[in-house]
Parts: structure tokens; C-alpha cells; sequence
């Protein structure tokens, strides 16, 4: 999620093709991140995971939360909300596409605790190790 987020910041919403081929092949080849739900649950899974962070961008800009960026500065309070944002669109969505998509409905406070829960540390610790990782690249593009 963290690696999405950060992709449409950088590179603005261009980027939703690569974020689709890259939800397309970790979700293939790492896990079987549809559960089992055949092609219906895959397209859900890809589709969900690239536009969450696109859905969540737009929510905030509509109530003027958006400014990722004041000036050339991060604005990392900002960032966190677009995290948290994110992982609620997509944890609800995939909940609500994978109940209706599979033949036995998952828990539904297993499914959201463990989604919503991984999404908001996997972005939040991917964008803490970028930043701590490229901060002489960041700084001196004055990001940070």
C-alpha cells in the first residue's frame, strides 16, 4: 500500500498503470490474494488495491486536505491521513467484493482487522523506510 501511495505522489495518477501491473503480480505470484474467488475476486483485487490510494487522494482534496506537498516540504501529517484513508477504502471495498464474490463469506472481523491492519503498517513503515533511505536524494530535491 505504502508503495502505491508513494507512486501516485511522485508521479502523480500516470502511475495507476504500473501500480495495477505491480498489484496484479505480487498478487499472483507472492499470494493468492483473492482467496481461491477466481477471476471475479483477482479483478477485484487489482482493481481495489490501485484505486484505493487515487480514491482516498480525491476524498481529501474535495475537503482541502490535500496538500501532500507545502511547497517543496513533505507534509507528513497529511500523508499518514492518505495512509489511513486508504487502508479504509480498501479494506471495505475488498470486504464487500469478496463477500458477495465467494462462495463462503469470510469473517468479517478477521478479514477487516487483518486488512486494516496491515495496510496502515505496510504504509506507514514503507514510507518511513523511503524517507529514512533516500533522505540525501530528498533533501537535496528540497522534499524534505
Amino acid at each position: 500500500m505504502g508503495a502505491s501511495i508513494f507512486a501516485y505522489l511522485l508521479y502523480g495518477f500516470g502511475a495507476l498503470p504500473g501500480v495495477a501491473l505491480a498489484n496484479t503480480l505480487v498478487g499472483y505470484f507472492l499470494w493468492d490474494n483473492w482467496f481461491g474467488g477466481g477471476m471475479s475476486s483477482f479483478i477485484a483485487h487489482v482493481v481495489v488495491g490501485s484505486l484505493a490510494p487515487i480514491a482516498a487522494m480525491m476524498i481529501m482534496k474535495l475537503f482541502h486536505l490535500s496538500n501532500f506537498f507545502d511547497g517543496k516540504e513533505l507534509n507528513f501529517r497529511h500523508i499518514v491521513f492518505l495512509v489511513l484513508l486508504t487502508a479504509i477504502i480498501n479494506t471495505l471495498l475488498k470486504f464487500f467484493i469478496f463477500m458477495s464474490v465467494l462462495p463462503e463469506s469470510p469473517n468479517p472481523s478477521e478479514f477487516i482487522s487483518t486488512y486494516l491492519v496491515g495496510d496502515i503498517l505496510g504504509g506507514l513503515v514503507f514510507i518511513y523506510a523511503f524517507v529514512l533511505l533516500f533522505k540525501p536524494i530528498l533533501i537535496k530535491n528540497k522534499l524534505i
